[in-house]
């Protein structure tokens, strides 16, 4: 997936370099679909999946008077 990205400029090697010495972090990959080389919409598909925000935006508050951001691991009405 990396070669891949990096061939379409999504990343370089520096960021390449930096997630594979990332320490395993116990997540698994089910690779019981398979994408051809030539299915580009798959492709695309996978690749905007990876890409997409590892966090809720939604859970995020900033505060401007203290300047802080606070993210809440479970959604809460904001008062």
């Amino acid at each position: 997936m990396f070669k891949f990205l990096k061939k379409e400029g999504k990343i370089n090697a520096e960021i390449v370099q930096k997630l594979m010495g990332w320490k395993h972090s116990g997540f698994s990959v089910d690779n019981g679909v398979r994408i051809s080389e030539k299915d580009e919409k798959g492709r695309e598909s996978v690749v905007q999946y990876i890409m997409r925000n590892v966090f809720s935006e939604g859970k995020i508050k900033y505060i401007e008077k203290s300047e802080k951001v606070i993210y809440h691991a479970k959604l809460q009405r904001w008062k």
